[in-house]
């Protein structure tokens, strides 16, 4: 069996060839799982990372439905979207935020980065 990261790499190329956006991590299990410090049920929590492009509600509208999506596909138990704000002018101070959101009934936790 390949290291996590070796086959996440290949999992990223697949994805960046294909146009794939959701990936799904299985841990191990039994004594292997314990030995990596995976302990407990499997949690699912969906991660959208988005580049602000534009007016802010409008990526964040765009990513709030796609998480929701994701988030619905995947049974996660837990939702949360990342705008990176590129913007060189932009102070640092505008770019780090958090705040909860919430679309169609899911809660989902909208970071600023």
């Amino acid at each position: 069996m390949l290291p996590a990261f070796v086959e996440l790499a290949e999992w990223w190329r697949f994805r960046e060839r294909y146009g794939v956006r959701l990936i799904t991590v299985q841990p191990e299990r039994g004594a292997a799982s314990r030995r990596n410090g995976m302990y407990g049920p499997l949690q699912r929590v969906v991660i959208e990372l988005k580049i602000l492009r534009g007016a802010l509600e409008e990526t964040l509208a765009t990513g709030l439905e796609q998480t929701a999506g994701y988030t619905r596909q995947v049974r996660a138990d837990e939702a949360h979207l990342v705008l990176f704000d590129r913007d060189p002018d932009t102070p640092w101070d505008e770019k780090i935020w958090q705040r909860s959101e919430s679309f169609d009934g899911l809660d989902i936790r909208v970071w600023g980065a």
